[in-house]
């Protein structure tokens, strides 16, 4: 899923279809439409791919955006493990009074400053849907580490480079996922 290491067994997916459901959240794209785009893109024989390769298959056509790619040691957490710390933190918090909205931000911005971050999620409509994760700590402050940004332009506007508030990107920056491109209705 990129330069992320791969999950344990104990806590990421363990089946293949585990593994490209989690993909598939990631990015969101449904599995009707990966069925679908699988069989414009990739063919006939894409059901004896293996996941990893299918999926890049339809990054390559465009059909799903690529994993955001973050320097090591930084990581992104899979779907299951996010799911798991959302889980664990909003039971601390009820167990301790305290909201839970306020326990996510804590639990986030903690996993940010170690250099472990949440997956994207999917793109608001009606705007660009390329999204960046500020992942650096030296360039970005408290307030903007490990949150995730998605451009306010229009979709499908021209270029590669994006923009929200005073935070800018390129499709090919570290951390970056690109908008997926505008298909005719």
């Amino acid at each position: 899923m990129s330069s992320n290491p791969t999950p344990a067994a104990s806590d990421g997916p363990r089946t293949a279809e585990d593994v490209l459901r989690a993909q598939l959240a990631q990015t969101g794209t449904t599995p009707e439409r990966f069925r679908d785009d699988m069989a414009r893109v990739v063919g006939a024989h894409w059901a004896e791919m293996p996941p990893g390769a299918l999926f890049d298959a339809l990054a390559r056509a465009g059909r799903v955006p690529s994993p955001p790619h973050l320097p090591a040691p930084l990581r992104i957490l899979t779907p299951r493990q996010a799911r798991a710390v959302h889980d664990a933190v909003r039971a601390a918090a009820r167990r301790r009074g305290v909201r839970g909205e306020a326990a996510d931000e804590i639990s986030c911005d903690a996993l940010a400053a170690a250099g472990i971050f949440l997956p994207p999620p999917g793109p608001a409509p009606d705007t660009c849907g390329a999204r960046y994760l500020p992942h650096d700590a030296e360039e970005f402050g408290p307030e903007l580490l490990g949150q995730w940004q998605q451009c306010t332009d229009e979709p499908g506007h021209p270029g590669h480079e994006h923009a929200a508030g005073d935070t800018e990107w390129d499709d090919g920056d570290p951390g970056a996922v690109p908008a997926r491109p505008q298909t005719e209705a």
